[in-house]
């Protein structure tokens, strides 16, 4: 086939209290599952467990959920294989709302398998206002080999509360621009999605056209980034960004903790940010965020430019307890309490201070605080 012949393979229509389970679904020109309903409020589809199956080379998508509730798609295997000559989804799970009541509850992806897709799991939301969105969980999936946008895409869920976690990510991520922010992204990309936790997920050799392997776009409220692995990002790693003509929340994005980042920036060395969070664009709050107690960790040959960048920062990031190590070069100072004279270095520095500054190092223990005063220069 070449072009959608308009017939899906299993039709959940107006039903609850349905079970797919050991079919295998092969070359299917639409969606090999659909879950749609006329009216969600009257006749939802609910109570729906989709397990143990094969979808091998789904032209648009293996499953596709319109609106459900209480919806378990599990220990599925979902392969790409053939290369389409037509522009197609090829995804492993899609929800597509049509109206803004096709709303998505109590729905869990969990211990799949997607391999060699254009997409994996992708969750858009089509309304400003949104339909109701509850209980979104993505965990213990493999994605690997996806190539034309993010692994996870949670694209406008407002206060859904998806979690992400537990699922190994390898070698996914769009190389190609586009005008779509979430094929840009590398793992796990989520925008205008509060309440969001990525968590305890392995990011393996994954890459992005110029964003982070995880990276959050727009409004992203109370969200946590914590205890996750990053090996050799192809570009940055964690990126937080409120580059957009959207109102931003009040900037509330909360923690990126406890992170493991080795050996990241490799599509060209000592380029990219293992942490980056900025505020470039929209309207409210600034950045009030939390980047603590993470282990940054680069090589001589493969290394990020910067480990964490905090950039245009109006509100009161917090930036502690992180180790930076690697890149070859090592420094030992010897500080303690006191003033210090900065003497400016030389004019043919871009960007040099122009001004000798006054600054103050206070010691306590092993923790030394540095505190200048604004400098213009």
């Amino acid at each position: 086939y070449t072009a959608d012949n308009g017939q899906n393979g299993i039709l959940v229509r107006n039903s609850q209290n349905v079970i797919i389970t050991e079919c295998r679904f092969k070359d299917w020109g639409k969606d090999s599952v659909l879950l749609y309903s006329d009216d969600p409020f009257v006749d939802p589809v609910a109570n729906v467990t989709i397990t143990d199956n094969i979808f091998e080379n789904p032209r648009r998508a293996g499953v596709t959920c319109i609106s459900g509730n209480d919806i378990i798609i599990s220990n599925n295997q979902f392969y790409g294989i053939n290369a389409y000559g037509a522009v197609v989804t090829n995804a492993g799970i899609t929800w597509e709302p049509d109206v803004a009541a096709d709303g998505l509850n109590n729905f869990i992806v969990n211990g799949n398998t997607f391999v060699n897709m254009r997409a994996g799991c992708r969750l858009t939301d089509i309304s400003a206002v949104g339909p109701a969105i509850n209980n979104i969980i993505v965990s213990n999936n493999i994605f690997k080999d996806i190539s034309e946008e993010a692994a996870v895409v949670a694209y406008r869920l407002l206060n859904a509360g998806i979690t992400v976690t537990s699922n190994r990510f390898k070698s996914c991520g769009n190389v190609s621009a586009s005008a779509n922010f979430y094929r840009n992204g590398g793992g796990v990309y989520f925008t205008d999605t509060n309440y969001a936790i990525i968590e305890n997920n392995s990011f393996d050799q994954c890459t992005s056209n110029g964003y982070g392997t995880v990276y959050a776009d727009g409004t992203n409220d109370f969200c946590v980034i914590k205890n996750n692995t990053f090996r050799q990002d192809g570009k940055n790693g964690i990126q937080i960004n409120r580059n957009s003509a959207l109102t931003r929340g009040d900037g509330t994005f909360k923690q990126i903790t406890g992170n493991i980042l080795y050996n990241g920036g490799t599509d060209a060395a000592n380029t990219y940010t293992a942490i980056l969070v900025n505020s470039t664009g929209g309207a409210g709050g600034g950045i009030l965020d939390t980047v603590s107690n993470n282990s940054i960790k680069t090589s001589t040959t493969v290394s990020y430019g910067f480990g964490i960048v905090i950039d245009q920062d109006s509100g009161s990031s917090q930036v502690f307890g992180n180790q930076i190590s690697g890149n070859g070069v090592f420094y030992t100072a010897s500080v303690t309490p006191g003033q210090f004279i900065y003497t400016a270095p030389s004019t043919a520095c871009t960007d040099a201070l122009t001004n000798s500054i006054v600054w103050t190092a206070t010691k306590v223990q092993n923790v030394v605080t540095l505190t200048f005063p604004d400098i213009v220069g």
